[in-house]
């Protein structure tokens, strides 16, 4: 598969530099025969091929165009005539006559001399001509050349498309070819296109989208080849390729619904299978009629129901584009270019604008467009593997963690109670029995909370970082966050500061903190929720135990890198892991041997600095919602002397 991709590529890479030599445009002169002053006849009189018959008093046309207005007033053919100036040295080599797709019989004249009819094959319906024209029949000066043109097609007469001039002969064989080459060369990218998701679908059956698309370039790269000049190297029968041409035309239109729909994820429409069928009768009457005529007329009312089928297609795609669907944004633009392109041709057909075809281009932009989507669509498709192998990852590593640390904190526990357990079925002690169950009871009870704060942590252990992120007033946030009459507290924050990070955890790692176990102990804990100078917020927390052994033994515990062993240890580890999703500082220290300090710094968007400088008492709040005054910032020194007076006063209320 990789070699296929390597290889495609380089072809698709030598193919278009072809194209782009074959495509060059040439500076070779000519004589431009087109235009709106083509004189046009309506009776058949041979008489028209001579230059002596006057044509000055006739009616004009252009060409290319459709004629077909101007037939329906004739017996089936009419005559074109026009003048032209000739300069044997403006064209270099012999001349001839170069004219586009004709519809559908003509006969050429230069100054009353036949130079050739129905491009010298007894059926060239629709295709282009080229007449070399003999030295004898063309003059220096003024020429005249005649067309007798015959269409029995009820919408179609003319000439279709350029040129409409005279080239050297060898340079509008050479163009001949080189547009064929072209197209063969558009053939064979949609054919690897078809065969590049043919073979991705036998990879991921999955992805039906790829097996329809496939399907439509396949019989779209048929459809063009059978309009190919290269295919009467194989066999040289219009009518086979023409009964070829029309019968994959039916079935493109069906083909593209259904990649439309599996594209679009949408279900198979109801009428699909009658559709299919009714193209797949009109196949069948194709076979029954062999007349190419009665064929072109046929698709030429045929064709007006491909708006209808692309609005079908529109409007599922809209349906797409309002639930927010990346590939329906990408596919309205193909889709709007082609029914643009599809009633300009319907239009061009039946006479009613002249203008070149874009059809071709649409389909072209069409596909490729598509190809870009689907591949886009497969990225999505393998970012969305990706990121599910690493949930599922992230979730054995959750589970190797939370069986890791049940085993280090509860399986002693565990094994205490099924020992008691087993004790209690030997036992016929009724009174010793239930104390034991009530022992149960109790061990049960302490593990519950322990689990939940085992899970807990293996969770914040396997994440990266914070699943979600929001800017609040700091102030105003952490005012709701703090339980009443849990603690002493006051802020000492400017009101304009944000913080923009994961408010569940910054309010769990504060209530985790106020609420510890081992802080509880202690015989007083203030917070101070200050600010430096660089905005960064600061939870410090202060504690005091009149036994200071109580204070350093917790700081070496907070020290002590181990493994869970308690419960004390899980709730400190929490706290670390939500300290480091926050990307917080989280530091503490012993101060005078007496008091133990947490300090939990987290990033801000500052204030003004102006601001802070100086905090107005109107914006400070302390515990009971007054105003605190200060003037300046202090540092921890000053703090400390201010906490150790409230201690000390709390101290004495306390005997």
């Amino acid at each position: 598969m990789n070699h296929f991709k390597k290889y495609s590529l380089i072809l698709v890479l030598i193919l278009g530099s072809f194209v782009s030599c074959t495509g060059s445009s040439d500076s070779t002169d000519k004589v431009d025969l087109s235009g709106l002053d083509w004189a046009i006849s309506l009776s058949d009189r041979e008489e028209y091929a001579l230059p002596e018959v006057s044509h000055s008093e006739w009616e004009t046309v252009t060409l290319p165009g459709n004629i077909n207005f101007h037939m329906k007033g004739s017996d089936g053919t009419v005559w074109l005539r026009k003048t032209f100036d000739y300069n044997s040295e403006f064209i270099q080599g012999n001349p001839a006559i170069y004219l586009g797709r004709v519809y559908e019989e003509d006969q050429v004249y230069i100054n009353g001399v036949l130079i050739g009819e129905n491009g010298g094959r007894n059926v060239n319906f629709g295709r282009k001509r080229i007449y070399p024209i003999p030295h004898s029949a063309i003059q220096q000066g003024e020429n005249l050349i005649a067309i007798r043109l015959s269409s029995g097609l009820s919408g179609t007469a003319g000439i279709m498309s350029s040129p409409v001039a005279i080239y050297p002969v060898n340079v509008a064989y050479d163009k001949e070819w080189k547009e064929a080459t072209q197209d063969f060369i558009y053939i064979t990218f949609f054919f690897f296109i078809a065969l590049f998701y043919l073979l991705n679908y036998i990879r991921m059956k999955d992805n039906k989208e790829y097996l329809s698309f496939s399907l439509f370039a396949f019989f779209y790269c048929f459809y063009e080849f059978s309009r190919n000049d290269y295919k009467f190297h194989i066999i040289d029968n219009f009518m086979i390729f023409k009964y070829l041409e029309y019968s994959i035309l039916f079935f493109i239109t069906y083909l593209f619904i259904r990649f439309v729909e599996d594209f679009l994820k949408f279900p198979r429409l109801s009428f699909s299978k009658i559709y299919l069928l009714t193209s797949a009768a009109f196949v069948l009457l194709f076979a029954i009629v062999p007349n190419h005529r009665f064929w072109y007329a046929f698709v030429g009312y045929w064709d007006i129901h491909l708006p209808i089928a692309l609005g079908y297609t529109i409007f599922l795609t809209y349906k797409r584009i309002r639930e927010k669907t990346i590939g329906a944004y990408v596919h309205i633009l193909g889709l709007f270019y082609i029914l643009y392109a599809i009633i300009k041709q319907i239009l061009i057909e039946r006479g009613f604008i002249y203008a070149n075809s874009s059809l071709e281009t649409a389909v072209i932009f069409y596909f490729f467009i598509m190809t870009l989507a689907l591949r886009l669509q497969f990225l999505f498709i393998k970012r969305n593997i990706l990121k599910r192998y690493d949930q599922l990852k992230e979730a054995d590593s959750l589970r190797e963690k939370v069986f890791n640390h049940m085993d280090l904190m509860i399986s002693d526990s565990l094994r205490k109670m099924h020992a008691m357990i087993l004790g209690l079925l030997e036992s016929k002690d009724k009174k010793a029995n239930k104390e034991t169950i009530n022992e149960i009871e109790s061990i049960q009870n302490d593990l519950t909370p322990l689990m939940d704060d085992i899970i807990e942590l293996s969770r914040l252990e396997v994440m990266e970082e914070v699943p979600f992120k929001a800017s609040v007033p700091f102030v105003d946030f952490i005012k709701e966050v703090i339980p009443d009459n849990s603690i002493t507290y006051s802020i000492r924050v400017t009101p304009d500061t944000m913080v923009e990070n994961s408010l569940e955890l910054i309010n769990s790692i504060v209530i985790r903190l106020i609420d510890f176990p081992a802080i509880k102990e202690f015989t007083h804990n203030d917070l101070i929720i200050t600010q430096d100078l660089k905005g960064n917020i600061h939870f410090r927390f202060l504690l005091f135990h009149k036994n200071p052994k109580i204070a350093i033994r917790l700081f070496n515990e907070f020290s002590t890198k181990s493994h869970p062993e308690d419960t004390n240890t899980v709730k400190w580890q929490i706290i670390q892991q939500i300290a480091r999703l926050l990307e917080a500082k989280l530091e503490y220290k012993i101060i005078k041997r007496k008091y133990l300090r947490i300090d939990l710094g987290l990033n801000a968007i500052p204030a003004p600095v102006s601001k802070l400088e100086a905090v107005n008492e109107s914006n400070i709040a302390s515990s009971k919602g007054e105003p605190v005054t200060t003037k300046t910032k202090k540092d921890w020194r000053d703090e400390l002397r201010e906490i150790k007076e409230k201690l000390s006063k709390l101290f004495k209320k306390s005997k």
